[in-house]
């Protein structure tokens, strides 16, 4: 028997140097049983080939590569293929997903990927698979990185502690599919990352310092592991200074934090009141006094967003001192809590997932964060779409880069932060590309 397993990427970034491999088709391919043949397939390196001779197809989608996934799942239905589908957008969607499918994988895999793999085997293959309780965390296999399409540029490899997160923002998928917060036994973590070529680890968990008791002990075990990590962390680590030297020792130099927004009171709306905005600058001192840098997550069209807020995030960024960055539009994803909310208020703008197109409404990449899905309140679809534009061309311009990131001591730091920034540059050519050239017309003063 052979599996394909594949994940729909952006072909655009394959001429990177730098890229991060994603954990869960390896994952995916250790949870299969050894009788099994296993290919994986990303389109970060590769085309796909329609004609493979895998008796199984699984994809793990996304929700902005959505319809990307449901048509090749249908050329492949086409061709007499039997498909699987799961990942982030079939576990919220799964009954949109069957339209597409034989079977979709809801939820976490551990427990019943093996068992549908059993079942197919047999032609009792469901049409639905998903755990009736959360499955522990002990003994997990390693993934299986030898199956990893591309190995010749320089990667970094995604590992993953906890699962769940303890908080529940609104425009989350943990919103729309709430998991109990959980973690892997420190043993099993150390021995793991021990084993692991790679010298720069990129933690993947949604929130690795959902417990503080949890979080101080497996820093202190991966302090003697002399490897190099970053990870997904919320601000308020910052009011532990305990933990932040702990961070260090045990390897972490750059941390990713959802910010979201400069306003408290978007803040308050989306769940997020324990974030107290104006001690922002702060916490990212806090980290910078202790080596570590600081990405920050920004989110554009809240409802207290009005067309100026594109300009003061800027000014606000550079002036904490942010190492890099990451914005996005505000993306209601289905099912979550926000979505419901927009629903009902009636402000989602039309859109479709299957590609047909018919009524002629407009595509959009639900999820990708590039693209407004919603009517604001305060301003309209074009001028969020635009600020966002401009916001940017302008926080990724050279000018910018250096007045977030010459507060650095270390010149090392200095030259990582400026590689991270230079990398994400890329999403403004990508959005370039796909919008055509046009006019970033938000500047309301002249910065050099």
């Amino acid at each position: 028997m052979k599996i394909e397993l594949i994940l729909i990427t952006d072909k655009k970034s394959r001429n990177r140097v730098f890229g991060l491999r994603p954990l869960t088709l390896p994952y995916l391919a250790a949870l299969t049983p050894p009788d099994v043949e296993v290919k994986i397939t990303s389109t970060n390196y590769e085309d796909i080939d329609l004609e493979t001779d895998a008796d199984l197809i699984g994809i793990s989608v996304a929700t902005f590569k959505a319809l990307e996934s449901y048509a090749l799942a249908r050329e492949f239905r086409k061709r007499g293929k039997t498909v699987v589908l799961g990942g982030p957008h079939p576990t919220i969607m799964p009954k949109e997903a069957l339209n597409y499918a034989d079977s979709v994988v809801r939820g976490e895999a551990e427990i019943v990927w093996p068992r549908l793999i059993e079942d197919f085997k047999k032609n009792q293959l469901k049409t639905l698979y998903e755990n009736e309780s959360p499955p522990p965390l002990m003994n997990l296999p390693h993934p299986r990185w030898d199956l990893w399409p591309e190995k010749n540029r320089f990667n970094i490899d995604m590992f993953q502690v906890t699962r769940g997160c303890p908080y529940l923002c609104d425009f989350c998928y943990h919103s729309a599919y709430p998991s109990s917060f959980r973690w892997r036994p420190v043993e099993d973590v150390v021995r793991e990352i021990g084993s692991m070529e790679s010298s720069t680890i990129y933690f993947a968990d949604d929130n690795l310092t959902g417990n503080n008791r949890y979080a101080k002990t497996l820093f202190s075990e991966l302090s003697g592991l002399k490897k190099k990590w970053i990870s997904n962390l919320s601000i308020e680590v910052a009011t532990n200074n305990e933990l932040l030297s702990l961070l260090y020792k045990s390897g972490c130099r750059l941390v990713t934090i959802g910010l979201e927004s400069i306003d408290q009171d978007n803040l308050n709306s989306i769940n997020k009141k324990r974030i107290p905005m104006n001690q922002y600058k702060e916490y990212v001192k806090k980290f910078h006094d202790h080596g570590i840098m600081v990405s920050g997550f920004f989110m554009f069209g809240f409802d207290h967003d009005d067309h100026s807020v594109f300009e003061r995030t800027l000014d606000f960024i550079e002036r904490i001192k942010l190492d890099s960055i990451r914005s996005y539009v505000l993306s209601p994803i289905p099912k979550t809590t926000i979505y419901e909310r927009l629903k009902k208020e009636n402000r989602l703008l039309p859109f479709v997932w299957d590609g047909n197109n018919q009524n002629g409404l407009p595509r959009y990449d639900v999820g990708d964060g590039n693209y407004v899905t919603f009517i604001p309140k305060k301003i309209t679809v074009e001028q969020l779409q635009e600020g966002f534009y401009w916001f940017q061309k302008e926080s990724f311009s050279l000018s910018s880069i250096l007045r977030r990131s010459s507060h650095s001591a270390l010149y090392s730091n200095f030259l990582i932060s400026l590689g991270v920034n230079i990398t994400f540059r890329q999403n403004l050519k990508k959005l370039k590309s796909r919008q055509g050239d046009r006019n970033f017309s938000m500047r309301t003063n002249t910065r050099n």
